[in-house]
């Protein structure tokens, strides 16, 4: 029989903060509130988001306007996603 060193006898306690609010990785619902969670969950308040496929917005309609800065483009804008000129060329 193998005794246990001290460091295995320890059980592992939590010491993060302790919530009710759970992030859940799969929702069944529309973009429109889907969207806002993976925002929440990914991307710093205050980011600046360049949605180059904006479209009709749904995704956007129910993000708080003032959590990101939001540059919204389309086709129908006349701006195309497969030739964007949003950074400086890297030479």
């Amino acid at each position: 029989m193998v005794k246990k060193s001290r460091k295995e006898k320890r059980k592992r306690t939590q010491k993060g903060k302790v919530t009710s609010e759970l992030i859940r990785s799969a929702y069944v619902s529309g973009n429109e509130n889907v969207f806002p969670k993976i925002l929440e969950l990914h991307v710093p308040r205050k980011s600046i988001v360049a949605d180059v496929t904006y479209g009709k917005g749904i995704f956007w309609k129910k993000v708080p306007k003032d959590h990101y800065v939001l540059k919204a483009t389309d086709i129908r804008m006349g701006v195309d996603c497969r030739a964007l000129h949003l950074l400086d060329p890297i030479s």
